[in-house]
This record gives structure tokens, C-alpha cells and sequence, in this order.
């Protein structure tokens, strides 16, 4: 009896171990399963508001965590150095998604993941820049122009780009210094394809660029950084994205944007992955929250920035679809004709080698 009573003891109190057990590796489970997915984001200013990103952290238990950059070279260069490690998801423009997919640092997105793709506009469904061998590697995402910003309490009017020459603004004007904006606007200007040029049209174009020197209080790599320089009116006019425009008008700074004759430059951006994230399947839930119609809108309203989704319109206001020209298929097509797109460039190093000589000229 002794035995019996002693073998239903020793049965339940291993019972209880097991059980103890199984709720230890529970415990110790929980926090794996619990834990959010952190997608890391290599983005433009902007990219990543909280305003918006908030929205799609709430609704699916991920952590959006963005790194903003000031200029191109810094986009390939942190991607190729840190890998998947350091990131899942990159956002850039135009010129860039070639180099980078030539590269092998990003792969391709599974559309069925994405089904707003379907909806944004057959112009940017068309584009080939961000494919290879029919695969979907940049989904477009915002795009608009370099504009110059300027403070409407100097000048009356759009300016021209010849302020850029002219001694009276010297030390007030800004252009971008980390990525060949400026060294774009100078091929325009001498009637080049500014994303094209061989040596002997860079150095017309470096020329160009050493006369605009004296004029340049400072090389911009921020958005931040512009909004405060033209805010403390150490910088009357530049070169610069509507992202610092609307900044500067929320801060009741007078300033307006314009596209002087005859183009300048602009950009298409787009979502990528990069290639290996452990994440991908939330990244392409993050991109087709991006282009969605609520994620499009919320984006607008942080940067002035255009869309790709027209199904955005049923969520702005009257002004904002005046301004987007959202309802406008065409109007992409118009803005064509005063914006040259940002393109791969071959001989970079030598693009570089023409924007550092015109931020070191004396």
C-alpha cells in the first residue's frame, strides 16, 4: 500500500515538474513570439514620419525605424556595408535602383503582396529603370521636382537661374552638396543631357559651376539643415526639395518655389528591399501600405511631395488635389516636359570629381 501511495506521490509531484516546465518554456517563449518585427528603413527625410507610421505599427505589431541621408553616394554606400544586417527596406530616387540591383543588394518584390501596385498610375507601372528580366525590383512611390526655394521678402518673382552668377547674391545662396543636383542644373543649362556628359561637357559644366561659387553661403545635406539657413535668412534662394517649402511656410517664413527656365532637374522614388532581410514579407506590407491611398495621403501632407495612387483623391482635401494634380493622369507626362528625371550615370566618379572641385573652389 506503501508502495502504491509513495508511486502516485512521486507520479504527481513529476506532474507538477512537467507542468512547471511547460510554463517556464512558455515564459521564456513569450517574448519571442510577443516580440514586434523592427523593419529598419534607409530613407529620404521624411520617409518614416511617426505622423504615419504609427498607423500601420499599430496595425501590424512591427516597429518602423528610419535612417535619413543626404545625399546618393550615401545610399549605396551604407546598403553595400551594412547588408540585410543593418536594413530591410531602402527608399530613393530614381537614379540609383539600376546601380543598386547591378549590384546584387536588393531583390525582387512579390507583387502579390502588393496589391496596391495595381493601382498607381500605368506611367509609373511602365517605367523599366527599377526591373530586370521581368521582375519588379523599386515599387514608385512619390516623385516631384528640385525646385528653387526662395524668400518672397527679396525677391518679387520665380528667379532666375542667373542669380546663381550674380555677385550681388554673394554668400546667400545654397545649393545641395552631397549628392550632383547642381552639376545636373549646369548640364541643363548648357543645353546637355545632364546625366550623360563626358569629360570635355563636365568641365564646361565645372566652369559653370566656379562661377556660381562666390554666391554660396553654404552646401546643404539635410533638409533641417536648408530650412534653418533660408529661416535665418542666411540664404535668400537655393536649390531644393518642396519638403523644405512646406517646412518653411508651417514656420510662417515667406517663401515660395518655383521651376526657373528652361527645366531642372527632379526624381521618382521608390521602395526596394534589400536583398536577404529576414523581414521581407513585413517590408512588402509596409510598401503597400505606402502606396495605399491613406498611406499616399499622409505623406503628402508631411512633405508636399506628389503620388503615384490616384485612389488618394477621395481622401485629400480640394486643395490638395489641386495642388497634386492628382486627378490629372497627364499631368506627369506635362511635368516631363520642365523636369529632367534623375538617370543612372556612368562615369559618376567623374560627376563627383566635378562637385567637389565646385564646393572647393576659392
Amino acid at each position: 500500500m506503501k508502495r502504491q501511495v509513495r508511486s502516485k506521490g512521486i507520479a504527481g509531484i513529476v506532474t507538477l515538474l512537467s507542468l512547471a516546465l511547460v510554463l517556464v518554456g512558455l515564459l521564456y517563449d513569450s517574448p519571442s513570439k510577443a516580440a514586434k518585427v523592427t523593419l529598419s528603413a534607409l530613407v529620404w527625410e521624411g520617409y518614416t514620419d511617426k505622423s504615419f507610421t504609427k498607423v500601420f505599427e499599430e496595425k501590424y505589431g512591427a516597429e518602423v525605424k528610419g535612417t535619413y541621408v543626404g545625399g546618393m553616394d550615401e545610399f549605396f554606400a551604407k546598403v553595400k556595408a551594412g547588408g540585410a544586417s543593418a536594413y530591410d527596406l531602402v527608399a530613393l530616387s530614381s537614379n540609383l535602383p539600376k546601380r543598386m540591383i547591378d549590384a546584387d543588394l536588393v531583390e525582387p518584390v512579390n507583387l502579390k503582396n502588393i496589391p496596391n501596385y495595381n493601382d498607381i498610375f500605368e506611367f509609373f507601372r511602365n517605367l523599366e529603370y527599377n526591373k530586370k528580366d521581368g521582375n519588379v525590383y523599386g515599387v514608385n512611390y512619390t516623385w516631384g521636382p528640385d525646385p528653387v526655394t526662395y524668400r518672397t521678402d527679396v525677391f518679387d518673382s520665380c528667379p532666375s537661374w542667373d542669380i546663381f552668377k550674380d555677385p550681388k547674391y554673394k554668400g546667400k545662396l545654397s545649393v545641395p552638396g552631397e549628392d550632383n543636383t547642381a552639376v545636373y542644373q549646369a548640364g541643363i543649362l548648357l543645353g546637355y543631357n545632364p546625366y550623360s556628359m563626358d569629360k570635355g561637357k563636365l568641365e564646361e559644366a565645372k566652369k559653370l559651376l566656379v562661377e556660381w561659387r562666390p554666391q554660396i553661403r553654404a552646401f546643404w545635406s539635410t533638409a533641417g539643415e536648408l530650412t534653418n539657413l533660408i529661416a535665418n535668412k542666411e540664404v535668400v534662394a537655393s536649390i531644393s526639395w518642396p519638403l523644405i517649402t512646406s517646412d518653411l511656410k508651417k514656420q510662417g517664413v515667406p517663401v515660395a518655389e518655383c521651376i526657373p527656365d528652361p527645366a531642372t532637374s527632379g526624381w521618382i522614388d521608390q521602395w526596394m528591399v534589400v536583398k536577404g532581410t529576414k523581414n521581407k514579407d513585413m517590408a512588402e506590407k509596409w510598401i503597400n501600405f505606402a502606396i495605399s491611398p491613406e498611406g499616399q495621403v499622409a505623406v503628402h501632407r508631411v512633405t508636399t511631395y506628389f503620388v503615384v495612387n490616384p485612389n488618394a483623391a477621395a481622401l485629400m482635401t480640394p486643395e490638395e488635389k489641386v495642388f497634386t494634380h492628382i486627378d490629372d493622369p497627364n499631368y506627369i507626362v506635362e511635368a516631363s516636359k520642365k523636369i529632367m528625371w534623375w538617370e543612372p550615370v556612368q562615369n559618376e566618379d567623374e560627376y563627383n570629381e566635378v562637385r567637389q572641385a565646385f564646393k572647393t573652389a576659392q
